[in-house]
């Protein structure tokens, strides 16, 4: 096996683990639940509402 074989081998063998890891790590990106904060007046007029 020449070394231009070899070398080209490993090569692709890179490439398709990185796109491999790629590919989980978007995966993971778009399970993730993103949450919002509630604004802080709104915060505040909810503890009025539930004080008066």
């Amino acid at each position: 096996m020449s070394t231009l074989t070899l070398i080209t081998i490993v090569s692709i063998f890179i490439v398709i683990l990185i796109l491999v890891l790629v590919i989980v790590q978007i995966n993971k990106g778009y399970e993730y639940q993103h949450t919002i904060d509630p604004h802080p007046d709104e915060t505040k007029q909810d503890e009025e509402r539930d004080n008066a």
